[in-house]
């Protein structure tokens, strides 16, 4: 491995190239957020973007872990009596079944941030949906993306009463699942953000609590409780309470003559209050200070989130904002922010993205005062932070990390020492863990295990068997609605997918080991003999129901059935020789995102069809695109 192969390569290849479940951690201004971006346009994956908090999961392009999940906000247990009372509680649809099942990567922004028992109820979840009690997150994969030393989990006194029974901190690591099954550890290195060496310092000693006489004078240099020689507009105050900055916000206002304009949100859908990035009536004035909570879209970029300015001209429908580094007036358009859900695309398998409501606003928040839980992932050239009543751990970190240089840093108190303190089963937890310099290796031998995973799916049909199972289950049930002919075909391919299966089973068993390429080339063969014969068995189908719904259900699991096979036979006519785990990944893909094209000129699918329609046009008289594909 190149010894410049960045830590940022090497997690995106652990998302694509593995299914490995890693912690990319790393210090404030150290990129993890356009980390997370880049790997969701990237990844060829099927994957969810969650979080814990709705603002966190609106900025991060994701859903919140209680929606997705549909989590109760009561503590879990992790007990087996706790897990059976959230499964036998929760409200899933098939909608939500489905995606749960396409899952393939599962990517939880801010992890510092969610509790463990919270991520040991997602594990349960998944579990239980994917049936695989056996494998963590139900054998998804799942990147964790945030920073231990910034904001922790929230937990009540008495919720941590009781689950102090079962858990040795709040922290996501010592949930169950997470101590059975540790993630790969990759902490990016590279801050962005600063590059003032000093400052640097200070912020790693403020991370561990422990300062050097050079850190402790920086600090006391930087005090200024009366502010003098500050000239207030040029900087936005981080302060530790909503109701310090709403007030500062308010006089500073007030303090402008000029008249008000008033911006009303448009929100269309779905759109919870709570989620809202700012207030829905902006009231500005001109002169007023305020901040971007958007990057521009615009190349070259104007402005990014965080970046504040001054409103220079206002009217009803225009805002034009003067940014404290340029000279050049910017008009400030609308943005527009989206509520979404995920949904399976019924035709390539993929998850895609449902905009469930839009909310339709200037990008713009009053920028005098802020809070530092609000300022986290933002970057500022100045700020005064108002520190004196930092009530969380990780607090004094977030907002003296949100400036670029200690020269653009005026503090208005002192800092209270027991917010500095830093939990020592954190510390714990990252000393135990491996280095970067390890990583490399250990990516090799994720590929190398992942490129085996992709090759055993290929020989395995549990799932096609069990639809069949579900099919023979629908006709014992209903078995006056059925033809006869329907029990025999099934009976038949009963019969073949348990033969079939246990002949898979003995390759997968050899697969485990390194085979030769004539050897998997007659699996390859045994595979498509398989699965002709499947097709074979199929297009004998004569008669399903008279009834339409049980004969819909039937040919919407037949249809997945064979999909099931399908895409096994597509992969093993145009994958490499080899068939590496590259190669099943790419032909399986292209299967399903071309699924329309491949049944429009598939042999199988055109005679099914037709098939198909004989057999409804003799069982009804209505329209058979509720039927046929």
């Amino acid at each position: 491995m190149a010894a410049d192969f960045s830590e940022y390569q090497i997690a995106s290849d652990f998302a694509n190239q593995t299914s490995c479940s890693v912690f990319i951690t790393g210090k404030a201004g150290t990129g993890k957020t356009t980390f997370l971006k880049e790997l969701k346009k990237s990844c060829p994956k099927n994957l969810v973007v969650v979080a814990p908090t709705g603002v966190a999961a609106i900025n991060a392009g994701g859903v919140t872990l209680h929606s997705f999940f549909s989590l109760p906000f009561t503590p879990f247990v992790p007990t087996p009596e706790g897990r059976t009372n959230l499964i036998r509680k929760q409200r899933v649809n098939n909608i939500k079944k489905n995606i749960y099942k396409e899952l393939e990567l599962l990517i939880i922004d801010e992890i510092s941030m969610v509790r463990a028992d919270l991520l040991d109820a997602v594990d349960t979840i998944l579990r239980h949906h994917r049936h695989e009690p056996n494998k963590p997150f139900g054998g998804i994969q799942t990147i964790f993306i945030g920073d231990l030393y910034q904001l922790p989990p929230v937990v009540k006194d008495e919720e941590w009463q009781l689950l102090s029974q079962y858990y040795a901190s709040p922290f996501f690591f010592h949930s169950k699942v997470i101590s059975e099954f540790p993630p790969v550890y990759l902490e990016l290195k590279h801050i962005f953000r600063q590059n003032d060496k000093q400052f640097i310092n200070l912020l790693n000693e403020i991370r561990h609590n422990e300062f050097s006489d050079t850190s402790k004078a920086l600090i006391r240099s930087k005090i200024n409780r009366q502010l003098y020689g500050v000239k207030r507009s040029d900087y936005i105050v981080l302060t530790t309470h909503n109701y310090k900055a709403n007030s500062i916000n308010s006089e500073e206002m007030s303090k402008i003559k000029s008249p008000e304009f008033v911006y009303e949100a448009k929100v269309s859908g779905d759109f919870p209050e709570k989620n809202y990035p700012n207030d829905p009536t902006l009231t500005l004035k001109k002169g007023a200070r305020v901040m971007f909570i958007a990057n521009d879209r615009e190349s070259p970029h104007r402005y990014f989130n965080g970046k504040i300015g001054t409103v220079t001209e206002l009217d009803n429908d225009k805002i034009m904002v003067r940014c404290d580094d340029s000279e050049t007036e910017i008009k400030v358009a609308f943005e527009v922010w989206e509520n979404i859900s995920y949904n399976v695309d019924s035709n390539t398998k993929q998850i895609e993205e449902e905009v469930l409501g839009t909310y339709k606003q200037y990008p713009l928040r009053l920028a005098w005062a802020i809070t530092v839980h609000k300022s986290q992932g933002l970057t500022f050239d100045r700020a005064i932070l108002d520190l004196e009543q930092a009530f969380a751990a990780g607090q004094v970190y977030v907002a003296l990390s949100r400036c670029r240089s200690i020269d653009g840093i005026v503090l208005q108190s002192g800092i209270n020492q027991r917010a500095l303190s830093i939990d020592k089963q954190i510390l714990e937890y990252t000393e135990r863990q491996t280095s970067n310099e390890a990583l490399p290796q250990i990516l090799e031998n994720e590929k190398i295990r992942y490129q085996k995973e992709l090759l055993l799916q290929l020989f395995d049909i549990n799932r096609a068997s069990n639809l069949v199972q579900e099919l023979l289950k629908d006709y014992t049930d209903n078995r006056s609605s059925y033809s006869k002919n329907t029990l025999t075909l099934l009976q038949k391919m009963s019969a073949l997918f348990f033969e079939t299966g246990l002949t898979l089973k003995r390759i997968q068993t050899v697969l485990q080991q390194q085979v030769s390429e004539e050897s998997l080339q007659q699996y390859k063969e045994l595979l498509h003999s398989r699965i002709n014969d499947f097709e074979t068995e199929v297009l004998k189908i004569s008669a399903i129901s008279s009834d339409a719904d049980l004969a819909e259900a039937f040919v919407g699991k037949l249809l997945k059935c064979c999909e099931e096979m399908e895409w096994r036979k597509y992969v093993v006519e145009n994958a490499e020789s080899d068939l590496s785990g590259s190669s099943i990944a790419k032909y399986k893909q292209l299967f399903f995102s071309k699924f329309r094209q491949i049944q429009e000129h598939s042999k199988f699918y055109i005679k099914l069809s037709e098939r198909l329609k004989a057999i409804y046009i003799q069982t009804a008289e209505t329209d058979d695109s509720n039927l046929i594909f």
